[in-house]
């Protein structure tokens, strides 16, 4: 039987690695890039699509594309990578 590695992300780690900010730990970081799919919960799509539309956080370009990766991810690949 094969394993694989999948990661799902809430939604500040996944803000804060799109993002690439610093308040991601090193330890996180490198276990969502060793893991051979990083995914995110559908409710963590709804929360940023309510903020962003409220107005309470900002998304960048980087940003959206991500977004729309995750809403519509292409069959059998990685998500994020």
């Amino acid at each position: 039987m094969e394993f694989i590695l999948i990661i799902v992300l809430d939604t500040h780690i996944w803000l804060w690695w799109i993002n690439q900010t610093s308040k991601l730990k090193t330890i996180w970081l490198e276990h969502i890039e060793q893991a051979e799919q990083v995914s995110v919960s559908a409710i963590s799509l709804f929360v940023v699509s309510w903020l962003h539309r409220h107005n309470r956080i900002e998304l960048t370009a980087h940003v959206m594309r991500s977004y729309r990766r995750e809403r519509c991810p292409p069959k059998r690949s990685a998500i994020g990578k």
